[in-house]
């Protein structure tokens, strides 16, 4: 899991950003004024209506990225 300050919080605002998307997911970036990234993960009821199974997808893709931290570019919020 990552650390408080590496988690984004409840204001922030993703309608300026850029927009990857395919079939399964969508990944949209907006930059922020900081030296580091913050990751937000949110799985639909869409997917699966039972808690622990969103849950369980949001720790695989939070998993992902934290392997990644290294590659990405820094200075970027992120949400998944």
């Amino acid at each position: 899991m990552f650390k408080r300050k590496y988690r984004l919080g409840q204001v922030i605002n993703f309608k300026n950003a850029y927009i990857f998307g395919c079939q399964f997911f969508t990944f949209r970036v907006v930059k922020n004024n900081l030296l580091y990234n913050r990751y937000g993960f949110v799985v639909s009821k869409k997917v699966d209506k039972r808690a622990t199974v969103r849950n369980k997808l949001k720790r695989q893709a939070s998993s992902c990225i934290e392997d990644m931290v290294d590659k990405i570019k820094k200075g970027q919020d992120m949400l998944l």
